[in-house]
């Protein structure tokens, strides 16, 4: 009598294959800085006199009032001020800063560049002299090029500064909000999620968040259209 043939069972899993978390992710879900509000003085900062400072509080002042303002060609002297503070501090790294950032806010953005790219090539250490080059690159569109600037040594400021313990606040807000801004943008969305939740807690981080979220939604919209072979209106 003839064996019968032994019928062979194919398993079949019936589980979803999980998602690993992509580095960003990761870095974000997990991000721990210790920050202050403390005044924290750049090198050299200290031996500004006291009237000077004065000075340059309100050139801060006029800078604030020209990011707030939608005319370009608003207080006509501010850049010619800020330029004599360098000539005056040449060894300070934040009135360059300021210098680049008006130019950028009054829509020159070729020469913000230039200022931004000089700044950050002979005072890398100073920490805005990165998230500055990052800001130019990112309104230029120039959006693989700001991430690789921003997060050349890693995801968060301990990697890009590791001498460094505790950061400022302000500084934590600009690297959250950059980076927000950038993963919304690329569609890493977890990723900026997790940012906006971090600037979601700090007392200066509403306005961050709006933004972060219009992005994130903007993204989500676009990834919709592509899939559904939608043409969405150019801006």
């Amino acid at each position: 009598m003839a064996k019968k043939k032994k019928k062979k069972s194919i398993l079949i899993s019936t589980k979803k294959r999980v998602p690993q978390p992509s580095p960003a992710e990761r870095a974000f879900r997990l991000f721990r800085v210790i920050s202050s509000e403390e005044e924290m003085l750049e090198p050299g900062e200290e031996a500004v006199p006291d009237e000077k400072r004065d000075e340059h509080d309100a050139i801060y002042d006029r800078i604030t009032a020209l990011l707030a303002s939608s005319e370009e060609n608003e207080d006509p002297h501010l850049i010619s001020d800020i330029e004599a503070i360098i000539a005056e501090f040449p060894s300070l790294s934040h009135p360059r800063n300021w210098l680049l950032t008006t130019h950028q806010l009054k829509g020159d953005l070729d020469r913000a560049l230039q200022l931004a790219e000089k700044l950050h090539a002979e005072r890398p250490q100073y920490f805005f002299s990165r998230i500055s080059l990052t800001q130019v690159h990112y309104e230029l569109g120039n959006y693989k090029q700001a991430a690789e600037i921003l997060w050349a040594q890693g995801y968060t400021p301990t990697k890009a500064y590791p001498d460094r313990k505790i950061f400022h606040g302000s500084e934590v807000y600009s690297w959250l909000l950059n980076s927000g801004k950038l993963l919304a943008v690329t569609g890493e969305l977890k990723a900026a999620r997790y940012c906006r939740g971090i600037l979601a807690n700090t007392e200066r981080g509403a306005s961050a968040v709006h933004e972060i979220d219009h992005l994130i939604q903007e993204s989500v919209i676009r990834e919709i259209a592509e899939k559904n072979g939608i043409e969405l209106p150019s801006d």
